[in-house]
């Protein structure tokens, strides 16, 4: 008997564009974790409860929408990609208008945004690519 969360098999296997996309959207996830995490507790050395749990529920909370996108990327939603390019545009408005600030921390920090931001190029050059459209017009 199968599971009640089981999920039936998909018509078509996912096109490998969107696979790749989807693992670009895993590592720029993780490093955008480890980015706030490394800078949460060098500016708080002894951050009290309520910033602790602060972190911890705005973390739950991306993981959730992490989890809510990878689902619709499987799935084929569009509604997958549209949310993914409005969140890289509200992501990279502040850096847009202060660059000096994101780039001020030292050379770490400019490594890792520039880094992220040539994952997330290429993860929406893979996104929208024809294959790509073709697996989330399927829906």
């Amino acid at each position: 008997m199968p599971a009640i969360t089981q999920t039936p098999p998909l018509q078509s296997p996912m096109p490998r564009t969107v696979r790749d996309a989807a693992l670009l959207l895993g590592l720029s996830f993780g490093l955008a974790v480890c980015r706030s995490s490394y800078r949460f507790f060098l500016t708080t050395p002894f951050p009290t409860v309520g910033a602790v749990l602060w972190f911890v529920v705005t973390l739950g909370l991306g993981c959730l929408l992490f989890w809510l996108v990878i689902t619709g990327i499987r799935r084929g939603s569009n509604g997958a990609r549209i949310f993914l390019l409005i969140a890289f545009a509200f992501s990279w408005l502040p850096v847009a208008r202060t660059p000096e600030y994101f780039f001020s921390e030292g050379a770490s920090s400019a490594v890792t945004y520039a880094i992220s931001v040539v994952i997330q190029i290429a993860m929406f050059c893979l996104m929208f690519s024809k294959s790509a459209n073709q697996w989330f017009r399927r829906t």
